[in-house]
């Protein structure tokens, strides 16, 4: 009998065990099943979540919409405010100067400000809108023409060209820039035939402003020594008076209706095109530009208007650093539309690093003028000097002339 108990106690334990280890296995098996549902379903709710169509994704497209609808209606809001100011006004941005006094920015007839965040500060570059709905940026200047907040000269009394008029004669200060600081040229001013403005380009035997380029369709010069001399005259003679000047927030375009300049985004236009060939076409059609009041004057980009503008932009640290980074622009096989790059922006303004080489006023050599920037074919800095080149530019060239544009300014006529 002992035996037998014995037998079947070690049957029951036997049993007991195998029962144990198949339960055991059962549960393994179960747990592994689990995580691998666990992980698919994980693997779902990511997908949901997250990619082209998950539900992060479509809030933040929303959010974005959302926002650029609402910056959509209050530009249109602007303009409309715009079409109703018959006179110029000064805006208040709620800041305050080194002094304690409240910021101003004078608007002239015809404009308005956007008063969206983010482009209603002076520090972040305040936006105004025109009732076409271009729009401009404010860089300050004060009345002894030093960038706001620096003891930087954006031009000065020419020491070299004497008015016959009494009036003073003026030449713009150029800058090198490095990192966040900047220094005065080294090579500048009207007394070198190196970088300096306003200067006539002299050289015949390279084709300068005293060739058969520099004609208009009447056969009369486009620009003269004169004529460059008074424009840069009055336009620093206006930012000493109202402590400052208007860039254009884009690329130079063209209103095909009216055949005049505008600085929108959309489409730029550029020195191969029919309207605005080579650096004169640019240099014409900037001077379209203009408001039934008169108030402003508008011109293609002087290097220290330029210069100015990226001297303001070292006074803001957020913006510091892009002054001299590389890799913002757009970089592609053509242009496309002037505004469309998020990453290229400066104080509110628009395509300095990428997309057009924007030909200015400034002169360097006896026959070429000065572009700034980079292209779509080369992604520089916005302080990069990215060329100098003959103002008839290189027919033979016609890719090469499609890379260069150019921005409009203006400045307040106090009329």
């Amino acid at each position: 009998m002992k035996i037998k108990y014995k037998k079947e106690r070690e049957l029951k334990q036997k049993t007991k065990k195998q029962n144990f280890q198949r339960q055991k296995g059962i549960t393994l098996i179960a747990l592994v099943i689990t995580i691998i549902v666990l992980l698919i379903l994980a693997g779902v709710s990511i997908a949901t979540l997250t990619g082209d169509n998950g539900i992060l994704t479509k809030a933040q497209t929303a959010k974005t919409e959302t926002e650029k609808a609402s910056e959509e209606e209050q530009i249109k809001l602007a303009a409309m405010n715009a079409a109703m100011n018959k006179e110029q006004y000064y805006y208040e941005t709620g800041e305050k100067d080194e002094d304690g006094n409240p910021i101003k920015v004078p608007i002239p007839a015809g404009f308005a400000p956007t008063q969206i965040e983010g482009q209603n500060s002076i520090k972040d570059g305040v936006v105004v809108v025109d009732e076409k709905r271009n729009e401009f940026v404010w860089i300050p200047v004060d009345k002894n023409l030093k960038v706001k907040g620096t003891e930087k000269l954006m031009a000065k009394e020419s020491t070299v060209k004497q008015s016959t008029d009494g009036k003073i004669n003026y030449e713009g200060v150029l800058y090198d820039f490095k990192n966040t600081e900047s220094t005065v040229k080294s090579n500048y001013g009207q007394s070198t035939i190196e970088y300096r403005e306003p200067a006539y380009l002299t050289d015949s035997n390279h084709n300068g402003d005293n060739s058969n380029y520099n004609k208009d369709t009447n056969g009369n010069e486009i620009v003269t020594e004169e004529s460059l001399q008074k424009e840069y005259n009055e336009m620093i003679e206006s930012v000493k008076i109202n402590e400052g000047f208007y860039i254009g927030r884009y690329e130079m375009g063209i209103d095909k209706a009216t055949n005049t300049a505008v600085s929108k985004a959309g489409p730029a236009t550029d020195a191969l095109q029919d309207d605005t060939k080579m650096w004169y076409g640019l240099y014409t059609m900037a001077k379209t530009y203009k408001n039934e009041y008169n108030s402003i004057k508008s011109s293609m980009i002087w290097g220290s208007q330029y210069d100015a503008m990226l001297n303001y932009a070292l006074t803001n640290k957020s913006e510091a650093k892009k002054v001299t980074e590389t890799g913002r622009g757009y970089v592609g096989k053509t242009a496309i539309n002037t505004g469309a790059t998020q990453d290229d922006i400066l104080l509110n303004v628009y395509d300095l690093a990428g997309n057009h080489y924007e030909w200015t006023l400034e002169a360097n050599t006896t026959w070429s003028r000065v572009s700034r920037g980079a292209s779509w074919n080369w992604s520089g800095s916005p302080s990069v000097y990215s060329g100098y080149n003959y103002p008839y530019g290189k027919p033979d060239e016609k890719k090469f002339i499609a890379f260069f544009s150019t921005r409009l300014t203006f400045y307040i006529t106090n009329i």
